[in-house]
C-alpha cells in the first residue's frame, strides 16, 4: 500500500471501529495500574487522535502524553478554542505567530478562517508589534495569544514591562508558552 493508501484506510470509520474494538478487547485483561503510555511527539497525532475518538474509546486502558514538538503543534485545543471565542468578539483584536493561525479548533475553524469571515485576526512577527496595534486602536482590547518555548518567553516577557512602563491599558497577553 501507498502512504496516502495507508492514511485513507485507517481513516474509514468502516475500518477504524472493528480495530478499536478489537484493541479494546486485547486491552480489557490489563489492570488500571498497568495503564499504557502513549507519547504524542506531534499536534498532528493529537489531531487525528481526537478526530478519530481515539482517546475516547481507548482512554480507560492508554494515556495519552502531550510530548516534545512545536509549540504550536502540542498546543491544547482547549487554548485555540479560548483564541477563536477571544477573536469572535467585536471589541477584540487577536495578535499571535503566523504558525498558530491554521490550526483547527474543536469546531473545526481555525483563526485563519474567522479572520476570512471579517474578524480581527493579526499575525505579527513580534510580540512587540502589538504596541502599534494597541496605540492605533485605543477602542479595542489588542490581545497577543503568546506561543512558544523559552526562546520566546523572554519576548513575551519584555513586551509586559513595555506594556506596563508605557501603562497601556488596552494590550493584553494570553501567554501559552511551554
Amino acid at each position: 500500500m501507498k502512504n496516502s493508501e495507508v492514511l485513507t484506510f485507517f481513516s474509514d470509520p468502516k475500518v477504524l471501529k472493528p480495530l478499536l474494538s478489537r484493541l479494546k478487547d486485547k486491552l480489557s485483561g490489563l489492570s488500571l495500574k498497568d495503564r499504557i503510555r502513549i507519547l504524542e511527539f506531534c499536534g498532528g497525532h493529537t489531531h487525528v487522535i481526537l478526530r478519530h475518538g481515539i482517546d475516547e474509546a481507548l482512554g480507560e486502558w492508554i494515556e495519552f502524553v502531550h510530548g516534545p514538538g512545536c509549540p504550536v503543534c502540542v498546543i491544547a485545543q482547549s487554548r485555540i478554542d479560548y483564541a477563536l471565542s477571544l477573536a469572535e468578539r467585536e471589541d477584540v483584536i487577536l495578535a499571535t505567530y503566523g504558525d498558530l493561525i491554521r490550526i483547527p479548533g474543536s469546531n473545526g475553524l481555525s483563526l485563519q478562517q474567522i479572520r476570512a469571515k471579517g474578524k480581527d485576526v493579526r499575525i505579527v512577527d513580534s510580540s512587540l508589534a502589538t504596541i502599534a496595534i494597541a496605540k492605533e486602536n485605543h477602542s479595542k482590547k489588542v490581545i497577543f495569544f503568546a506561543i512558544g518555548f523559552e526562546t520566546t518567553t523572554p519576548h513575551t516577557a519584555f513586551l509586559a514591562k513595555r506594556i506596563k512602563e508605557e501603562g497601556l491599558k488596552n494590550l493584553l497577553i494570553v501567554s501559552n508558552h511551554v
